[in-house]
């Protein structure tokens, strides 16, 4: 029921798999390189999350003065001046940035990992699939474990190889989505 429901309000009839299976290829063939080349997809990402972050502070400063008769402009200042900054470095200094994200991508998944494991335990008793959730949380974990004990060696790579494999993953998804809609 709840199928009929989301096909008939997604038009699936409609959808063209030929633009679902391009963007496909292009995402599979960005995480190829970027799996095969994890140095170069690194300094891009960083050198990219730089720039938005520079761009995002400068805008938001400009923003926060505007507004001083209107809110704390002072706390906004800050808080774009900090954007400001680390933008700033991810560009003049990547490496400083690569090390820095390599960092925050171990934390987060540490801790993804504990709460997914510590979810999916719980709910054992209400789901069958909990056993999904707790191996998602221990791949976290794994994850982590293996940025932490590389370091500071896995830095140059490690974001690289993670974008890359999301890229590849969801190229693959987009393939299975286009066989999907072309065999409707």
């Amino acid at each position: 029921m709840s199928t009929r429901i989301l096909s008939g309000s997604l038009k699936i009839e409609r959808l063209n798999a030929r633009p679902v299976f391009i963007c496909a290829v292009v995402f599979t063939l960005l995480g190829i390189l970027s799996i095969v080349l994890p140095r170069i997809a690194t300094l891009a990402t960083v050198l990219f999350i730089g720039w938005l972050l520079l761009i995002a502070g400068v805008g938001g400063l400009y923003v926060a003065i505007q507004g001083r008769a209107v809110f704390n402009w002072r706390s906004m200042g800050l808080l774009f001046l900090l954007t400001t900054l680390a933008g700033l470095v991810m560009v003049v200094r990547p490496d400083a940035g690569i090390r820095v994200l390599t960092a925050i991508l171990a934390v987060l998944f540490l801790f993804e990992g504990i709460v997914y494991t510590a979810v999916g335990i719980q709910l054992r008793q209400f789901f069958m699939a909990w056993k999904w959730m707790v191996a998602s949380g221990l791949a976290s974990l794994l994850l982590a474990v293996l940025i932490l004990i590389g370091w500071p060696a896995t830095t140059n790579i490690m974001i690289g190889l993670l974008v890359g494999i999301n890229f590849l993953t969801s190229g693959l998804s987009l393939f299975m989505l286009g066989a999907a809609i072309r065999n409707q």
